[in-house]
C-alpha cells in the first residue's frame, strides 16, 4: 500500500497469509475491534471470512500476501 491509501473493510473467501517486507501498519479486526500491527519479517494470518481493514500506512507498507487452503 503507499502512503496514506485508504482500504474499506472487507473480507476474503479463503485463509490469508501475509508477510510484512518494509514499513508496518495496523490492521484492525471489524467484528472484535482487535489491532494487529505487522511489522518487517511478521507473518500474519487472517481467517476465512474475517472482517478486517488496514487504516492508511503513512509511510507506506510492502507486504506480499498469499491465499492459503
Amino acid at each position: 500500500m503507499a502512503a496514506h491509501d485508504v482500504c474499506a473493510a472487507h473480507n476474503h473467501r479463503s485463509d490469508k497469509v501475509l508477510y510484512c517486507l518494509r514499513g508496518s501498519l495496523v490492521f484492525r479486526l471489524t467484528e472484535t475491534g482487535e489491532e494487529i500491527a505487522p511489522h518487517p519479517g511478521d507473518r500474519l494470518d487472517i481467517g476465512l471470512g474475517t472482517m478486517h481493514r488496514p487504516p492508511p500506512a503513512p509511510g507506506g507498507v510492502t507486504c506480499i500476501e498469499a491465499a492459503r487452503g
